[in-house]
C-alpha cells in the first residue's frame, strides 16, 4: 500500500512496526501500519488475503462449541425489559411502554448492562448496517430498539448461526 485509503494522499510514513494482534494471531507474525502525513489516518501496510480470513476465523470465539448467546427472557419481565430499552434507545414510545420501562427501572437495581446494550444505538437511526456482524449478536439487539438491521459478513459459519435465528446476513460481493 502507497496510498492512503481515506484522502488517497501519496504521502504515507510507517507508524509501527511488529504489532501483533492477539485476536487472530494464528495468521501472521506481524503487522506493520502507515500513516498518512495528509489526514492522519492509520491503516494497515499489508492487507489479510480471504485464506487468511478463513485460517484466522478458525479458532474465533463464535465458533467454539461453549459459545451460545443467552437464552431470550420470556414473560412479563422480559416485555419490561423490552419496553424499558424501547423507551431508553427508541425512537418514539406509547404512554403503556413508558408505564413498562417506569417499573422495570424501579426494580432494577443496576441497569448499567441493560443500558450497555443500547450505547451503540442513535435514537434517531432507523436502520442499521453491521459490517462484519459475526454471528448477528448486536443485530439482533437493534432489532430489539425497533431498528431495521442489516448485516454483513463474510465467515459462513457465522451466516449460517445468524440465518438460523431469522437475521437477515448478505455477503459483500452481494452489496
Amino acid at each position: 500500500m502507497t496510498n492512503c485509503l481515506y484522502c488517497e494522499s501519496e504521502h504515507t510514513q510507517v507508524a509501527y512496526t511488529g504489532v501483533r494482534d492477539y485476536f487472530f494471531n494464528n495468521v501472521q507474525e506481524s503487522y506493520e501500519y502507515r500513516r498518512c502525513l495528509r489526514c492522519g489516518c492509520l491503516t494497515m501496510s499489508s492487507s489479510i488475503t480471504d485464506d487468511e480470513l478463513d485460517q484466522a476465523y478458525d479458532n474465533y470465539y463464535t465458533h467454539g462449541a461453549a459459545y451460545e448467546l443467552r437464552p431470550q427472557l420470556k414473560g412479563p419481565r422480559a416485555r419490561a425489559r423490552q419496553a424499558y430499552l424501547a423507551w431508553r434507545f427508541g425512537p418514539h414510545s406509547s404512554c403503556f411502554t413508558r408505564l413498562l420501562a417506569w417499573s422495570y427501572k424501579k426494580l432494577n437495581k443496576s441497569l448499567d448492562s441493560v443500558d450497555s446494550v443500547g450505547r451503540f444505538c442513535p435514537r434517531e437511526a432507523k436502520q442499521i448496517l453491521d459490517y462484519g456482524c459475526g454471528d448477528g449478536h448486536f443485530l439482533e439487539r437493534m432489532r430489539a430498539f425497533g431498528k431495521e438491521a442489516l448485516g454483513v459478513e463474510t465467515d459462513p459459519k457465522c451466516i449460517r448461526r445468524a440465518r438460523e435465528r431469522g437475521l437477515e446476513i448478505v455477503t459483500p460481493e452481494s452489496l
